[in-house]
């Protein structure tokens, strides 16, 4: 029986795009609101019903899911083209629907996009992408990141929205349980 530890999947760099992308529109009622053709809650939900073990056990319902994702995530990219996920986004996505950790990480992607987001600061993106300070700040003031807010004084960027954005960024420091682990069925 082979093991897949529940970090490794958190830290895969598809399963952080499509959580990217995901998680934008999810936390930013500007988003929704820009972008009203975008039915999120009934795209979000007419994935989410399919992610149980009875229905994920069964050939034709992982094929419902696998439609609706795509539609989801082709609504959420064609409103927003700055959002975006790449080909081999999708051939993960479809190796994963294939393999027997399907349920464990499509339930991890749904929760890890819905999830409580961390958030940078303009000096903290500037140090990881070389980029100036005040490059981030100017495009957190002009409106450029989906869910940047001003606290006080200072800036903070969301790191999906980053993500989201093809910005490649670490998460700020977390506890990853690195012996949890996934079990194959």
């Amino acid at each position: 029986m082979t093991e897949t530890k529940f970090a490794d999947i958190l830290r895969n760099p598809h399963f952080s795009q499509f959580s990217a992308l995901l998680s934008v529109p999810f936390h930013s009622h500007y988003w929704r609101r820009h972008h009203p053709h975008v039915s999120f809650w009934l795209l979000w939900e007419s994935c989410t019903k399919w992610i149980n073990d009875v229905y994920f056990a069964q050939v034709a319902s992982r094929q419902e899911f696998i439609g609706a994702f795509t539609d989801f995530i082709t609504a959420v990219v064609h409103a927003d083209p700055k959002l975006f996920y790449r080909e081999e986004d999708m051939q993960w996505f479809t190796e994963v629907m294939e393999g027997n950790q399907a349920l464990v990480t499509m339930s991890m992607l749904f929760a890890y996009a819905s999830s409580k987001d961390a958030y940078l600061t303009p000096v903290q993106v500037a140090e990881a992408t070389k980029d100036a300070e005040s490059t981030w700040r100017n495009r957190a003031a002009a409106g450029e990141i989906i869910g940047a807010f001003k606290a006080g004084k200072q800036w903070l960027i969301p790191v999906t929205s980053l993500r989201a954005y093809g910005v490649n960024v670490e998460m700020p420091e977390q506890e990853i349980d690195e012996d949890s682990e996934a079990d194959e069925e």
